[in-house]
């Protein structure tokens, strides 16, 4: 994906690609929940750091 975007855009370091899912794919799964605007989520890799995204209205 990231050789792809990077044949039309320039990527810096630092930049994200936020990928997902396709729709429903967490639907058969009992009591999944879904992001809803305002929801934060947060990543983090020791020696690397932490990203933080919150979720706005859709």
């Amino acid at each position: 994906m990231v050789r792809y975007l990077g044949q039309y855009m320039d990527l810096e370091p630092g930049d994200t690609v936020n990928a997902g899912t396709p729709a429903k794919v967490a639907s058969g799964f009992p009591g999944t929940t879904h992001l809803r605007a305002g929801d934060t989520a947060e990543l983090e890799i020791d020696g690397l750091g932490s990203r933080r995204q919150m979720f706005g209205r859709g």
